[in-house]
């Protein structure tokens, strides 16, 4: 959580070097095999701001959790801004005034 003034500019560079900070250390960890292994890890990051992405507490979790399942999507360990994404449900209206079936969920 980032307290204002923060921009979107100034989110994705603080979470981006968050998400580079993680992904650059190399953990050691214990295998079942009783071996030490090493495991890299990396994040994915969904980000929102208020009020430009939402004007509640819930609907700032909403926006944000949107924001990190499209960064868990291929080619995932990013960020992905709130702002970036299309509001819930507008591509099922642009279906739908174009004419078009509607799509199953999920896809």
């Amino acid at each position: 959580m980032l307290s204002a003034p923060v921009g979107p500019e100034e989110a994705q560079s603080i979470a981006e070097r968050l998400r580079h900070q993680v992904e650059a250390q190399s953990l050691a960890l214990s295998g079942l095999d009783g071996e030490r292994h090493a495991a890299h890890v990396t994040l994915s990051m969904g980000v929102a701001l208020y009020p430009g992405d939402a004007a509640d507490g819930d609907s700032l979790w909403r926006a944000a959790n949107r924001a990190l399942l499209e960064a868990k999507r291929p080619p995932k360990n990013r960020v992905v801004l709130a702002t970036s994404l299309e509001a819930p449900g507008a591509e099922r209206r642009r279906h739908r005034e174009r004419g078009l079936p509607p799509r199953p969920e999920g896809s």
